[in-house]
């Protein structure tokens, strides 16, 4: 993982891969675990995605909060946490920011405590 974590609001926290890592002389987590420890001690919900909206990493607050494994939620498995209304309209904007190439951000319901299909 290179880049910086992004701070998107107050309860998320956004990770752009793509951003350059500091110099050498900085004090910045440098190692993939380094990195990983900080943002699984900050007090919000943290993930990121591949540019195509799957899922490659989430914050232990995160899993802690849906009560999904790492391996559960990676790639697609995170939409089980999303009411299934918001999630339709979500999918739909990320659909469209993608194919104009527009910025996106979206407000949506999770569900915590042990996702399951049909809860």
């Amino acid at each position: 993982m290179g880049g910086r974590p992004r701070i998107v609001d107050d309860s998320q926290l956004g990770y752009n891969s793509s951003m350059a890592s500091p110099g050498p002389s900085s004090d910045y987590p440098r190692e993939p675990q380094d990195i990983r420890l900080v943002v699984d001690t900050i007090p919000t919900l943290a993930w990121s995605a591949r540019p195509d909206g799957s899922a490659d990493f989430f914050n232990q607050r995160w899993l802690d909060y849906t009560g999904l494994a790492a391996e559960q939620a990676l790639d697609w498995g995170w939409q089980i946490t999303i009411h299934p209304d918001d999630l339709r309209r979500m999918m739909a904007g990320f659909e469209e920011a993608l194919k104009f190439a527009r910025p996106f951000e979206a407000e949506g319901r999770f569900r915590s405590g042990g996702c399951r299909q049909g809860s």
